[in-house]
């Protein structure tokens, strides 16, 4: 009777693990939005209050303590601050 040679384990595939992707944010230009705040004629509780954010979220954007926010969060900034035109829009992003 011929010996039997023990078969080999499937060969397993390599777990590729890719990078999860960090969630989309906007650079926000602070000492800009500032600016653009003060025209509007909103103190920074009126920003706060119309883009459903906090005080203390607008302050550290301003002074650049907070430099990335979420798409949301600039959609609504922008309403408020009354920047419709992509154009007005790019004004507040901050340059790479």
């Amino acid at each position: 009777m011929p010996t039997r040679t023990p078969a080999r384990p499937a060969a397993r595939r390599p777990v590729v693990k890719t990078p999860t992707a960090a969630p989309a944010s906007v650079a926000v230009n602070g000492p800009k939005l500032r600016e653009l705040r003060q025209l509007a004629g909103l103190n920074l509780a009126g920003l706060a209050s119309a883009a459903s954010i906090s005080d203390s979220y607008v302050s550290a954007i301003e002074h650049g303590h907070r430099k990335r926010v979420s798409p949301a969060v600039f959609g609504r900034v922008c309403n408020a601050l009354g920047l419709r035109e992509l154009t007005e829009r790019r004004e507040l992003v901050r340059a790479a």
